[in-house]
């Protein structure tokens, strides 16, 4: 309601309709991560308003969110990660609606250092050949397990395990057709996936 300036009454109405333009945050779906990659970068792109897409963990104890925009996530702990997605309004866009998603955190890769499992290309028939160096060790610190199966039963007479004091482990083969299955391990500790490596030979 208004009246002009130089008038004491006679009041007049305005009527208007007036909207506020939508927009959506685009924001992929992250691949499911192992946390030995921390920390991931996220990235996502809003709608006109100019504003930037911000991020936040609801999942505070898997994972953290941090940096500019929140956009640098910390993985923390093996488990499903939440992020929340949201762009601000102005004098012209709506907010735009709330985006979530969920990716995996998972185990890190074990894997032997310092190359100390060291698997033959072949076995020969009548010999010996070295499956594992001395002390042969995990990125996470777990000792590499060898294992050694065969067909035929009663196998010490065809083959031999020989484990030295310093952690090194040979395979000694005494003229025999064999078919050995030779396997290196070690558990899964922490946030580390257990460490599985398998050869089959024929002699």
């Amino acid at each position: 309601e208004y009246y002009s300036p130089s008038a004491d009454n006679a009041w007049r109405t305005a009527i208007g309709r007036f909207a506020y333009a939508n927009q959506a945050i685009a924001f992929a779906q992250p691949p499911n991560t192992a946390i030995s990659t921390s920390p991931v970068t996220l990235s996502a792109t809003g709608g006109g308003s100019g504003n930037p897409v911000t991020f936040a963990s609801t999942t505070p104890a898997v994972c953290t969110s941090g940096g500019a925009n929140g956009a640098s996530v910390t993985l923390v702990a093996l488990g499903a990660c939440t992020i929340d997605a949201n762009q601000a309004g102005n004098g012209s866009y709506n907010p735009a609606p709330q985006v979530q998603r969920t990716f995996q955190v998972t185990a890190a890769a074990q894997k032997p250092v310092n190359r100390c499992v060291t698997a033959p290309v072949q076995i020969p028939r009548r010999g010996i050949r070295r499956l594992e160096a001395p002390r042969c060790a995990t990125n996470a610190g777990q000792s590499v397990q060898v294992a050694v199966t065969g067909r035929l039963r009663g196998d010490q007479r065809y083959w031999k395990v020989i484990r030295k004091a310093n952690g090194a482990v040979f395979i000694k083969t005494y003229g025999y057709r064999l078919k050995l299955r030779v396997t290196w391990s070690a558990p899964a500790v922490g946030n580390f996936a257990a460490y599985l490596l398998t050869r089959t030979y024929r002699t």
